[in-house]
């Protein structure tokens, strides 16, 4: 419903997780979507970064990768590997397709994903991220556990403009989540090792940033407006 309103001047759709929920979604709702990848190559849609300056109605930003992403052997040939897209028809093919050794090309792990993102795919995803944040000015997070801190590091630092930021997380552990962002964010000590004697919490630093408590499964786009008209 987001996606389809249209008094949103700019639409850009991050997410971390690897399936195809939201593609399917969004293609059989008849959004105008680009995920960066063209039809060049039947089945083997190839990424192409410029495809997300194009004019559509929504870019989703897979920042961690896709079951359906795929790499050409070898892979170590480049620094910056080509990277496809597999259409798939439906579960059996998709299945085929893993069993031929097209391994899904996605980050896992906890310690990993700060070095891997320095890489091909991901390096660009993540300026592409960074791009839409410096030309919005409300970004609403739904879901997410603040557990990546190459993602938070472009968050947080989007937090600290000068002005005209806004963010609006959606949760179902909000005390849970607010000690996350506060030991992601704020050093309990300084450089020399001495614990800091000042630590507040991030809540109460950033009145740019709102935490609410919602039941995720029924929330509906129009309740989310609501919350940011009162804001």
């Amino acid at each position: 419903d987001a996606c389809k309103d249209k008094t949103m001047i700019i639409r850009d759709l991050i997410t971390l997780n690897h399936d195809r929920l939201l593609e399917n979604l969004l293609i059989s709702a008849g959004v105008d979507l680009s995920t960066g990848f063209d039809q060049s190559d039947g089945f083997n849609r190839k990424w192409n970064s410029e495809l997300l300056d194009q004019n559509y109605d929504v870019r989703l930003l897979k920042l961690h990768g896709s079951i359906d992403w795929h790499r050409p052997k070898p892979v170590n040939t480049k620094f910056f590997p080509d990277v496809y897209q597999y259409v798939y028809k439906d579960r059996n093919d998709f299945l085929a397709f893993l069993k031929r050794r097209k391994e899904p090309f996605f980050l896992t792990g906890a310690l990993n994903k700060t070095s891997e993102y320095t890489q091909g795919i991901f390096w660009e995803l993540l300026i592409r991220f960074e791009e839409a944040l410096r030309r919005s000015e409300l970004l609403v997070v739904c879901g997410y556990s603040f557990g990546d801190q190459g993602v938070n590091h472009i968050i947080y630092n989007w937090i600290d403009k000068p002005s005209g930021t806004n963010v609006l997380v959606l949760t179902d552990e909000k005390e849970h989540l607010i000690s996350r962002i506060e030991d992601h964010d704020i050093p309990k000590v300084d450089r020399s090792g001495v614990p800091r004697v000042d630590v507040r919490r991030i809540t109460n630093i950033r009145k740019n940033l709102r935490i609410e408590e919602v039941d995720l499964r029924t929330t509906s786009w129009k309740n989310v407006k609501t919350l940011i008209k009162e804001w």
